[in-house]
């Protein structure tokens, strides 16, 4: 009789464990799901900014940029005309790119030839150099940029922080 019980018992403790171990199994599936989710979306926004930034260094970067943009950005479209005006060998590199999901941030190095002065005027956009003489200078600079992205293009979250110093510096 004493195995018999000793027998269920143990029958009725490892049914116990094989139900906790198939919860546990399950959680560790969940979280394993959700971890590949958020993996395969940083991983979607990272190759969005170096494709962004590998579309804005090409000579045809007009037409190269819009398909990032969200579908009201004429005036961002504007003010960087005249920049690219202003700076016709305009260069971004990325220097640090740190992603959480589908928001970024990234630590931009910038190379120009500052060749014909900047005079876009607009109440949102303000240039630091804007009606600064232009002399051919070689500038260097760098710029933070913080943005999330939807549906494959820019979100509504943007920041923006340009060393003006350097520029200014630069300019002379």
């Amino acid at each position: 009789m004493k195995k018999i019980v000793f027998s269920i018992v143990i029958g009725i403790l490892l049914s116990c464990g094989e139900e906790q171990s198939s919860i546990t199994d399950k959680t560790i599936s969940d979280e394993l799901a959700k971890h590949k989710a958020q993996d395969s979306l940083e991983t979607t926004t990272k190759e969005f900014i170096e494709a962004y930034v590998a579309a804005i260094n090409t000579p045809d970067w007009k037409a190269n940029i819009t398909e990032y943009l969200e579908p009201d950005s004429d005036n961002f479209l504007k003010q960087h005309t005249a920049f690219r005006a202003s700076f016709p060998n305009y260069k971004s590199t990325i220097k640090h790119l740190i992603v959480d999901g589908d928001e970024a941030i990234v630590w931009l190095n910038n190379t120009a030839t500052y060749t014909s002065t900047y005079t876009f005027e607009d109440i949102d956009i303000q240039e630091v150099f804007n009606g600064i003489e232009a002399k051919n200078q070689n500038i260097t600079w760098h710029e933070t940029w913080f943005f999330n992205v939807v549906e494959g293009r820019f979100g509504g979250k943007w920041d923006f922080l340009k060393d003006n110093y350097a520029v200014l510096d630069g300019l002379k």
